[in-house]
């Protein structure tokens, strides 16, 4: 028996491996990951806190068919975050169509905190049957549109 040469690890080594090996990929799966989520719930705050200021008013918004021009009365609350466009959706019959309503687009400024603004959008053949906006915020270098405000209003004739 003096012969015999036993080669291998013993168990507790093998259980220390399996255990470095498990913290290691834990580790850089959480470094991956934690950017990615942490990305997504700054967006949907910032989000969330956008649709839930920027709102489509009554007061001014209506149809003037002479002219085929949608006026639209836009406010905005009281948050701070960076709007950098607003999505307008107009429901007609069935269809809807998306207006941009930017400043580089000859509008004019969107609403400061606290203010209100109508904009003319044309490009409407008929008075829509809904009207709803959605805002597109800028969170650093990127954009994100946000999904359209739960109210929808309307639209009258001018």
């Amino acid at each position: 028996m003096k012969g015999i040469n036993k080669k291998g690890i013993s168990a507790i080594v093998a259980t220390v491996l399996i255990i470095l090996i498990t913290v290691a990929a834990v580790t850089i799966i959480w470094a991956a990951i934690l950017p990615m989520i942490s990305d997504t719930m700054e967006e949907s705050q910032r989000c969330t806190s956008a649709v839930a200021e920027l709102t489509l008013l009554e007061d001014y918004t209506c149809y003037d068919s002479g002219n085929d021009q949608l006026k639209v009365q836009i406010g905005r609350g009281k948050s701070e975050f960076n709007l950098v466009d607003i999505q307008l959706l107009a429901g007609t019959g069935g269809a809807t169509t998306s207006f941009s309503i930017k400043e580089s687009d000859g509008f004019s400024d969107f609403p400061g905190i606290n203010e209100e603004r109508v904009y003319t959008v044309i490009g409407l053949d008929a008075i829509p049957d809904t009207l709803v906006i959605a805002p597109v915020i800028g969170v650093g270098q990127k954009e994100y549109a946000c999904t359209a405000s739960g109210r929808t209003i309307k639209v009258e004739a001018c």
